[in-house]
């Protein structure tokens, strides 16, 4: 019994302390912000070269850079909040089902180890990575559309090989501007297209 107990306690306290995962989060947040302010940057840039229907040559799309400031101090308070939130969500959920499994098999630390390796494996990573640079390029995106006076946007795969069928449904799909972008599933590379008014 004793051994058991002992198992419990080098598997449970530090994974769920409060003060661990603010510090974390302080640390995610500080290295993540210059990234996600550089996408949405960036997808506002895009948003800009797209080509206007009824201009015969490319033209950039007009837009105030305060404004894409504003937009981007605004999304970027609460992205950054809701990004955090849910990785920490799932990443604590694995963490205690991990140790859960490891307390009822009596695989202690070492099977908590094996069994968690796949949350912080490169792959994890990547996928969250792809996921969130497409919605933040969109939401730049966005931005200059909303900027430019725009109304719509309509929903735009990449047309190759590997788009998902779930985007292949979505192509073309019209929305109103003020419906934010968002990837249909991890690793989606979908954009949002603005509709121009011919």
């Amino acid at each position: 019994m004793p051994l058991l107990l002992a198992r419990r306690k080098a598997l449970d306290p530090r994974a769920f302390d409060k003060d661990f995962w603010a510090e974390i989060r302080e640390r995610a947040i500080e290295i993540a912000r210059p990234l996600f302010t550089d996408l949405f940057l960036l997808g506002a840039e895009l948003g800009r070269s797209v080509t206007p229907a009824k201009v015969g040559r490319k033209e950039l799309l007009p837009v105030d850079p305060a404004l894409i400031n504003r937009q981007l101090d605004d999304v970027l308070d609460t992205y950054l909040d809701d990004w955090w939130r849910g990785l920490q969500k799932t990443t604590d959920e694995g963490l205690r089902a991990a140790i859960r499994r490891a307390s009822v098999a009596g695989t202690g630390v070492d099977g908590v180890i094996k069994d968690i390796a796949p949350l912080f494996a490169p792959s994890r990573l990547q996928r969250i990575a792809a996921t969130e640079s497409t919605r933040l390029l969109g939401m730049g995106a966005q931005a200059t559309y909303k900027a430019s006076g725009l109304d719509e946007w309509e929903w735009q795969t990449v047309r190759d090989a590997r788009v998902d069928p779930i985007c292949r449904q979505l192509q073309g799909k019209r929305y109103p501007m003020e419906t934010a972008f968002q990837p249909a599933h991890v690793s989606c590379r979908c954009f949002p297209k603005p509709v121009v008014p011919a």
